[in-house]
Parts: C-alpha cells; sequence; structure tokens
C-alpha cells in the first residue's frame, strides 16, 4: 500500500577487483550510492585523474583513429591506476607502431577532399560551353615568371575582396559555396596569401599532371581520384586490423570502465588491501548482491546496516505484471512519501475502467491490445495498452459496437446516443465515489503520519459534508441530517484544534470549508467529461457508417471504413488518454497524494557504446 524504502548496505570489497566488482553491482540495477556521506578519496584514485588527463590528450589527437564499435573491458583486474596506466600505454605504443600509416592515411585523405573539390569545379567549367573551348589548365602551370595563380574555395560569409583592378577573376558559383580562380602579380598574390591566411578560404593547389581542357581534366581526376579511394580503402583495413592486434578494442573498454567508475563511485580506504563502498539498495537480502559479486568472480563482502543517522531512504514502487505500467502515473507528480498511500495498484483498475467506457469498441480495443503486446518490450509502459485494450473491447461489447459499425452485434446494455443522460449520468457517480476513495485514502495517511487525531476533527467531516450534497436531491432528509451533523463536526473539531481562540478558528475554518467544497463540486463535475467522449466516440462512429452508406461503391466504403477508423484510433485515442490522466492527476490525486518521497535512482551500469571511451 505504501512505496517500498530501500535498504543501507555496506560492501567491503578487494581494492584490485574495485572497479570489477563495482560493475557487477551497477549492472543488478539494485544499488543506489549515497554522495552525502563523508567520505575521503583514496590516493590512487588523484593518480587516475592524472591519467584521464593523458587519456584525454590522446583521445584529441587520435581519436579519430581508434575503433568505434567492439569496445569491451578485459577479463584481467588489478588496481584502477595500474589498470589505466596499462591501457594508455596500449595506446601510445599502438599510435607508435602505425604512425607512419595514420601518416599516410591523413596525406590521402586531405589529397581525396582536394581531388572532390577540383572536379566540383572542373564540371563546372565543363558547363559552360565558352570556357570548355578555350580554357586549358596547362596554361595556368606555365603562367609566370611574373604572374601567379590562386584558386580558392569561398564560403558564403568570406569576406575578402577580390575586386581590384590588378587582380584577374574568374568565379565558380557552385551553392553554397564560390570557387574564384584568381591571376595577378607575384607580389599582389603574396599580399592576397596573407589575407587569406586570417579567414577560412581554403586554397586548392592543381596537381602538374592535372592540364588539357575541362573534359580530359575531368577524366584524368577521377580516375586518380578513384586510386586514391582505393588506397583509402587498403589503409583503413590496414588500420582496423591494427586494432585487434594491438588490443585496443580492450584498452579502451578498461578506460571507459574506469572513467565510469570515476564519475559515480566513492568510497575510502580501509587498508592498503580493502575498500569500503556503502549505498542504498532495493535487494531483498545482502546475499543477492553479493551471488552477483561471486557470479563474476569478484571478491568482497556486503551486509545490511543501519543507515548513518538523519539519512531518509530512497523509495521505490514495487509491482509485477502490468501493474508496473501504471506506475507512470504517480511518478509523474513524483515519488509517494513513506507515509503515502501508492496509488498504482488501484489504478490498474481506474484508468482501464475510465478509458474503455470513453472509447468503447471491440475492434478498436483489439488494435489497441495488439500495438499493446507488440509494442511492451521496446517501450515498457506501452504494457497499459493491454488492459486498456481489453476494457474497450468489453465496453464496445456493452454498446453493440465493432469497427465504429453498430448493429453488427447486439448492445448488451445500450447504445450510448439512444441513452445519453445515462452516459452522463454513470460517471458522475462513479467520480464521487473515487472522490470519497481519495478522502478517505487521506485519512489512511494521517493515520500513518501520526496525525490521526488532527484529521478526525478537522478533515473527516468533510466526508459527510460531501456525501450530504451528493444526496441532496436523492434523499433530502438523510442530505441534509449529513450536512447538518457534518458542519457542526467541522466547526467543533476546528474549535478543538485550537483552543486557546475556538471561534476564530472555526469562522476561518468555514471560510476553508467552502472552498473545499466548491472545489470537490468541481472535481465531480469534471467526471461528466467521461460520457461526454464517450457520446463523441460514438457520434464519429455513426458519421463513418453514414459515410460508408453514401459512398456506393465497394472501393469507397472500405476506404472510409479503413480511414474512418483510422481517425478514430488515432483522435479519440489521444483526446480519451489525456483525458484519462488528467481526471487521475488532477480530480483523484489533490485528495491524497503530495509526493513527498524520494525516488531511489539506480547505479547507471557503465556503457561502452560504439563510440571511443570518454
Amino acid at each position: 500500500m505504501r512505496p517500498v524504502p530501500a535498504h543501507w548496505f555496506e560492501a567491503l570489497v578487494a581494492r584490485d577487483d574495485m572497479t570489477h566488482a563495482m560493475e557487477q553491482l551497477a549492472r543488478t540495477g539494485l544499488i543506489q550510492l549515497e554522495p552525502g556521506v563523508p567520505a575521503r578519496a583514496e590516493a590512487s584514485l588523484r593518480d587516475l585523474q592524472g591519467l584521464y588527463q593523458q587519456y584525454h590528450e590522446l583521445r584529441q589527437r587520435d581519436g579519430g583513429y581508434w575503433p568505434d564499435s567492439d569496445i569491451r573491458p578485459g577479463t584481467h583486474h588489478g588496481r584502477p591506476a595500474t589498470t589505466y596506466a596499462r591501457a594508455l600505454e596500449q595506446l601510445r605504443s599502438w599510435r607508435e607502431d602505425n604512425d607512419r600509416l595514420i601518416h599516410t592515411l591523413e596525406v590521402r585523405l586531405r589529397e581525396q577532399t582536394r581531388y572532390r573539390h577540383l572536379l566540383v569545379w572542373l564540371k563546372h567549367l565543363e558547363g559552360a560551353a565558352t570556357l570548355d573551348q578555350t580554357f586549358d589548365l596547362g596554361a595556368l602551370h606555365r603562367i609566370g615568371p611574373w604572374l601567379d595563380y590562386r584558386l580558392v574555395l569561398c564560403p558564403p560569409e568570406c569576406d575578402v575582396d577580390f575586386n581590384s583592378d590588378d587582380l584577374l577573376l574568374l568565379n565558380a558559383p557552385v551553392e553554397p559555396d564560390l570557387y574564384r580562380l584568381v591571376i595577378g602579380g607575384r607580389e599582389r598574390m603574396a599580399q592576397l596569401d596573407n589575407q587569406l591566411l586570417q579567414t577560412e578560404v581554403m586554397q586548392l593547389s592543381l596537381p602538374d599532371w592535372l592540364s588539357g581542357r575541362p573534359p580530359q581534366a575531368i577524366a584524368a581526376l577521377e580516375h586518380r581520384l578513384d586510386q586514391t579511394q582505393q588506397e583509402l580503402r587498403r589503409l583503413q583495413a590496414a588500420l582496423e586490423a591494427s586494432h585487434a592486434s594491438a588490443g585496443l578494442h580492450t584498452a579502451l573498454g578498461d578506460i571507459a570502465r574506469l572513467n565510469w567508475f570515476m564519475q559515480h563511485i566513492e568510497y575510502h580506504l580501509e587498508s592498503d588491501h580493502l575498500a569500503w563502498v556503502h549505498g542504498w539498495t532495493i535487494a531483498g537480502s545482502a546475499g543477492k548482491l553479493q551471488q552477483a559479486l561471486a557470479d563474476e568472480g569478484a571478491r568482497g563482502l556486503v551486509h545490511f546496516t543501519p543507515p548513518p543517522e538523519g539519512m531518509e531512504p530512497p523509495l521505490t514502487l514495487r509491482h509485477t505484471g502490468w501493474n508496473r505500467a501504471f506506475e507512470l502515473f504517480p511518478r509523474l507528480l513524483g515519488m509517494p512519501g513513506r507515509d503515502e498511500f501508492d496509488p498504482t495498484a488501484l489504478l490498474a483498475w481506474v484508468v482501464p475502467l475510465l478509458f474503455g467506457y470513453m472509447f468503447g469498441d471491440v475492434g478498436q480495443g483489439l488494435v489497441i491490445l495488439l500495438a499493446g503486446v507488440l509494442l511492451r518490450r521496446r517501450v515498457p509502459q506501452l504494457t497499459i495498452l493491454i488492459p486498456a485494450g481489453i476494457s474497450a473491447m468489453i465496453f464496445g461489447l456493452l454498446y453493440g459496437s465493432v469497427f465504429s459499425i453498430e448493429g453488427l452485434i447486439p448492445a448488451l446494455w445500450l447504445h450510448p446516443m439512444q441513452h445519453p443522460l445515462l452516459l452522463l449520468g454513470i460517471p458522475l457517480a462513479g467520480g464521487a465515489l473515487l472522490l470519497l476513495i481519495g478522502l478517505v485514502l487521506a485519512g489512511l495517511q494521517a493515520n500513518w503520519a501520526g496525525q490521526r487525531r488532527r484529521w478526525w476533527l478537522g478533515q473527516a467531516p468533510v466526508i459527510l459534508l460531501y456525501l450530504g450534497l451528493l444526496l441532496l436531491f436523492i434523499a433530502p432528509p438523510l442530505a441534509q441530517v449529513l450536512l447538518l451533523g457534518g458542519l457542526a463536526a467541522y466547526l467543533a473539531g476546528h474549535a478543538r484544534l485550537a483552543p486557546a481562540r475556538p471561534l476564530r478558528a472555526a469562522l476561518l475554518a468555514l471560510a476553508e470549508l467552502v472552498e473545499s467544497l466548491f472545489q470537490l463540486i468541481i472535481n465531480t463535475l469534471s467526471f461528466a467529461r467521461v460520457g461526454a467522449f464517450a457520446l463523441a466516440h460514438a457520434a464519429l462512429s455513426q458519421a463513418v457508417m453514414a459515410l460508408m452508406g453514401i459512398t456506393g461503391s465497394v472501393i469507397g466504403t472500405a476506404l472510409v471504413f479503413l480511414l474512418g477508423n483510422l481517425l478514430i484510433l488515432v483522435l479519440e485515442g489521444l483526446v480519451v488518454s489525456i483525458q484519462t490522466t488528467r481526471l487521475v492527476l488532477f480530480e483523484f490525486f489533490i485528495r491524497f497524494l503530495r509526493s513527498t518521497g524520494r525516488g531511489f535512482v539506480p547505479l547507471p551500469a557503465p556503457g561502452y557504446g560504439n563510440a571511443p571511451a570518454g
């Protein structure tokens, strides 16, 4: 009925197994460390900070050449600083052994980039008919001795001024960039070089072997580009082979685990060989955590102890089956406090009931049910669609509706459009019952929190007054008794709670009572929207049936049937889901739920992912 508090655990772990042990405990999803507990960092952790800085520098230089998949830590376990230093040495040794390969790869990558830009420029020249017949790249190689040229790639934001009487320009706009061939005196070109050094403009030099008119130059350039790409593939394959031979996947996995360790783990030294770890766990016993260590060969001893003085344990909601999906609703407001009611199990009945009442259709409910079955493994919260779909199917049988068609099966209860007042009235009664449950739950929570007397004197009479208001038009004599008795009890109770100034307390409470009863009435009337949306769903279904009847063709009828049901599933499904959530959160929860608890947040396990460890 209430959230479950976590247990305080302590673990004594062999220092050589520290990172491995903490990884295994994190993978259980059952522990949360408590950073607020005083602890002094072991000297080796300070060493790790220095090693991390070295890793960061190596990654900036070489990270682009490291493997980006299949990164896993090794099975060898040792002291964190020793393991980190060994992994860094592997990275450095790999770089030394493959320095020539990486240098060649970088040169070929620059060549590939240059060739691709030149190809874009030449194809633009080829498209200019006048230039294609007169332009010869060989002339650029023979342009000296007093003249020189520059081919530059200017981005849109380029602010270099090329417009000058002593420069000859040949522009080739290729969106979004602009290629410029600039010809001028050597001194003027030297001045231009100084300007270009201060910008993002890329200079493209023409290879000596590139000559002839654009068509011939393009053919030669494409051939050379193809050769470069083949060599790049060979170099990349050689680089990947070096990853495996040098053990880079393991080294990066070890570093990833140690980086995770530094980020999340806080412990202090008990001896030269043992380290102490502490925090919270939702495991039922210390044996479960002990077994997690033993299964992976990590040496450690786990036991439960009382938490440090003044520390409140985090809380968790424990439910099985599809009830777990309904934890979504209380978690939207936070975590219920230790002395608050966990409404999850109750919502597992209330939410499907509200949804099915508003969305009653056998066929559409079946679609929702199947969607929940198919998607629950990928998105566990969507398990909620299973009971919602079942409820919609049950109400579809009661309404006699299958894929918006009424009359295909007999209605076991009523057709919504034929009994609108009854359809609106039942949710009002159900909403009043739900609000009464909320008021009673507030009393239960007051009892748990040791405030039983205050609730009985100050809030319990509100239940009598609310019942009196509900029965006012059904059983007036009984309603009058409840109203008068509830009012007297309410005023007398608040007077007793403030014996020093009872009259003032009673008058102030009376003003609060008016507001509380008004809010209860508004909350009760809000449940009329359940019946209203049930009518809206029925009206949409009738509209689909009417359109099917006037199409005049089998294809048209089938198209209206499919599109109409799809529209109802998407539009009504979304609206009904929102309204159900609104009624639960803003009508029901406000009666008792304050969400004052601290939720349990499990220590995240290290993820080695598909990218270099960071």
